[in-house]
């Protein structure tokens, strides 16, 4: 790829691939900011983005946008569930508990992030966030037989354990052959849905106890303030 600029200089960019190129031709275009004008060009020197990369591109998009749908619609029907605008934001912690482990994985295993990857997030958080409904559902229930907020959260965080456990653990027993033994395409999504599972999984239990207590007595407080 060569490219000339209004200097009448040149740059000359070796590469082997396409994910090469483009990341050649960017890097070049931020280092002589006067290459970004058309008007430097020749008639016959176009840069444009095609092939699999343009495909990607376009992927993320469609993935931005998809992954804040469904995040708005697990929110509401939440908030329809519960009755409450700040519980439903407490399960979702889930959701971004799971990231810190898809990225450790990815990075860990080498995978890039691709389409697949993407893929793998979206049912990620959709099995994450059961989580987090099991431990407040059950919080809620203890509250209204009488019990205090951190006993009912510590309960419900050793009661739940034991069935957490076992859907996180099924979920990633059965994927650890496609992931690791299976290779092609699939790989990525694997991995991407067992770092996440398995993150999620550990800090649920320890993180959202916590923030739960704390929502809690705020919103216990309020009403108290009101009664008086």
């Amino acid at each position: 790829i060569q490219a000339r600029f209004e200097a009448g200089d040149a740059i000359q960019l070796e590469v082997l691939e396409a994910t090469r190129a483009v990341a050649a031709a960017r890097a070049a275009l931020f280092k002589y900011p006067n290459l970004a004008g058309k008007e430097n060009y020749d008639s016959t020197f176009e840069i444009i983005q095609a092939g699999e990369y343009g495909t990607f591109e376009e992927s993320l998009d469609s993935f931005s946008f998809g992954f804040a749908l469904a995040g708005i619609l697990i929110y509401l029907i939440l908030v329809v569930l519960f009755r409450s605008l700040r519980e439903p934001l407490v399960i979702l912690l889930s959701v971004p508990l799971g990231l810190i482990g898809v990225g450790w994985m990815l990075l860990a295993t080498g995978t890039t992030l691709n389409i697949q990857s993407f893929m793998g997030i979206l049912l990620m958080a959709g099995l994450v966030v059961e989580y987090g409904i099991l431990l407040v559902d059950f919080a809620n229930r203890r509250r209204r037989e009488g019990a205090g907020i951190e006993e009912a959260i510590i309960e419900a965080a050793v009661v739940r354990l034991r069935p957490i456990l076992m859907t996180s653990l099924t979920t990633v027993l059965a994927l650890i052959p496609m992931a690791f033994f299976g290779g092609g395409t699939n790989a990525a999504l694997s991995r991407t849905i067992l770092g996440g599972v398995a993150a999620a999984t550990v800090l649920t239990l320890l993180v959202m106890p916590a923030l739960y207590c704390l929502l809690a007595k705020r919103e216990l407080s309020k009403e108290v303030e009101l009664e008086m």
